[in-house]
Order: structure tokens, then sequence, then C-alpha cells
């Protein structure tokens, strides 16, 4: 019986060659890793929670998709969220500028801290307060950041539109969280002061955190309070609908800072205009097309607009101005 023979198969340096080649062109060849090689990143850090600004969030993705940039598809967006723990916020900035994103869009909250952690990404500041201090001349910013002033309104501002709102009201509801109490104390104080400056009263429903909403407003209806107000910080973002459930289960009308207190039920609100999700794209879009920070002027958001939900006004026995109807932006139901 003949023995049985294994040939060694020759291969040639050149075939191992042209077979690496090979696989490298058919790599580099893919769709998926051209696309993923010319994407675009742009970061996006807020010191709040996602669930918190959904209505924000979703905004901006969709003006970015208006114009031309959809997540996933020609722009990556690196999102991080701090949940409303502040010490969190300097190591997602340094995970975020270790990915080298092409932009970054952050919160007043964190944008200090980003400013710091990198001089040569552009920043796009959603809600730049006023005064500002991080761009020397707002006209012509020389470094690496540009946004949009949102204008504070605050409890004065609060206030001067829920005269407005409701004719001949007198008493105005505050809710303070006594969680800290310096905190709460000055808060008191400058709610107090805002409203004498109004010929207005303050009254004041205490809760500690989340706890307590409930017996807060109750509070506020013995004590003759026409309004609540809904702000714009992360705690009544949380609370947002459970605070109109609470205040609509007393008869108080509740006015919000921003339009999502609308959404969930409030009566008004005081500012519709959301900078984060109107002209903050617009500036991110130019960026990565190639524009330069210094020719992106910092902008300066208005705050004359607001919106009224007239079935809820209605519900509540309450009978809307006509000059502050005529002058709402967002008008829900029939006035």
């Amino acid at each position: 019986m003949r023995p049985m023979v294994f040939r060694q198969a020759h291969v040639s340096r050149r075939t191992v060659l042209v077979g690496m080649g090979s696989t490298a062109l058919v790599a580099l060849a893919s769709p998926h890793a051209r696309a993923q090689a010319r994407r675009p990143v742009v970061g996006y850090i807020q010191q709040v929670s996602r669930k918190d600004i959904t209505s924000q969030v979703e905004a901006f993705l969709s003006a970015m998709a208006d114009n031309g940039y959809t997540d996933g598809q020609s722009v990556t967006v690196a999102w991080a969220f701090a949940d409303g723990d502040a010490a969190r916020v300097p190591a997602l900035i340094q995970q975020l500028v270790a990915q080298s994103p092409n932009v970054i869009v952050v919160g007043n909250d964190v944008a200090a801290a980003t400013a710091q952690a990198t001089t040569t990404i552009p920043i796009v500041v959603a809600n730049l307060p006023q005064p500002q201090t991080l761009v020397a001349d707002r006209f012509r910013p020389e470094k690496n950041i540009t946004g949009i002033i949102t204008p504070e309104l605050g409890a004065p501002g609060l206030f001067a539109r829920a005269v407005q709102f409701i004719h001949g009201m007198t008493r105005v509801g505050w809710l303070l969280d006594m969680s800290s109490a310096a905190a709460a104390a000055a808060d008191k104080r400058a709610v107090q002061v805002a409203a004498a400056g109004l010929n207005l009263t303050a009254v004041f429903g205490e809760h500690r955190g989340e706890t307590g909403i409930e017996d807060a407003m109750a509070a506020l209806a013995r004590d003759g309070a026409g309004s609540v107000f809904g702000l714009d910080k992360d705690l009544h973002h949380r609370l947002m609908p459970r605070i109109v459930a609470a205040a609509t289960a007393v008869k108080i009308p509740t006015i919000g800072a921003t339009h999502d207190w609308v959404k969930v039920g409030a009566m008004a609100s005081a500012s519709v205009l959301d900078p984060a999700s109107a002209r903050v794209p617009l500036y991110v879009a130019d960026l990565l097309r190639g524009a330069k920070v210094i020719d992106l002027p910092v902008g300066l958001q208005s705050d004359n607009s607001t919106a009224i939900n007239f079935d809820v006004a209605r519900a509540l026995g309450v009978t809307i101005p006509e000059d502050a109807a005529l002058r709402a932006v967002v008008k829900i139901g029939k006035p």
C-alpha cells in the first residue's frame, strides 16, 4: 500500500499581500465604515437628566435634522446628562472632551466648567444668563464660546406676567423648598421683594424636595394665592405634572416659566421661546459647515412671548384679559 503524501500548499508572498490588500479594501469600501469616518460629532451635556428636558432634546434633534444633520445618519450626538448631580459634571465633561467632538452644546450650569476643560473645541451655550461673563465681546466672540443670552425671568418677571393674565390678583403663591434652610430664606426674601414691587403679597407653601407638594399647595389655597409658579429648574421639571395637578385640585392657576408647563396642564407660561431648540441648532450647523466662533455673535433671546391654555383658565374660573389673549403666541382652546 502506497503511503499517503501530504503536499504543503505553496503560498507566495505576493498572494498574501494581495489577499491582505483585498481585505483592507473591502473594509474601507464598507458604506458604514465610510460614513462613520466622515460623520461629525456634536457633544451635548446638561446637568439635568434627559427626561427632565425631553421636549428640548426632541426639538434640538428636529431642528438639527432640518438643517441637514440627522443624529445617527449625518451626525453623531454624544449625550451626557448628570441627572441633577453636580458632582458628576467634571467627569462627564472630561469624557466628552476626550471624544474630540466638533462642537459641544452646554447648559449654563456646566458652561464655565466646559470652558475650562477645552479652549479649542467650539462651545455653544444654550442659555447664557444676563449679564454674562464667559464672552467678553458678544458681537465678536474671540475665544471658543458663543451661544444665546436668555433673560432671566425670575420672580419679578413671573409676577409681572401673572398680573397680566389675572386682573385684580393681590396674592401670589410660591413653592418654597426647605431642603436647605439658608437657600429657602434667601429665596423667600427675594420673592417678597419682587412681589412688593408690584403691590402684591407673596404667600408660601413649604415642601422638602419631592415631599409635601400637595400639602404646600393646600397651604397656598388657604392663604388665598391667586396663582402659583412653575420654575425652569431641575426639581420643578421633574415634578411638573404633579405640581400642576396639585394646584388644579385646589383651584389655583399655574403659570410656568416655559412652555413645557402648558403642555402638562398649566394655565399659562411666561415664555414659549426655547433657545436650546430654536437658535442653538443653527449655530451648531454653521460650525459643522466650517464657520468660526468669532463669526457667530452671541444671540439675544426675546422673552416677550407667552402661551395660554384657555380651556384650563375657563375650568378654573379665570377670564383672561383681551390684551393678554391677543399677545399670546401660543393659544390652546378657544379664547
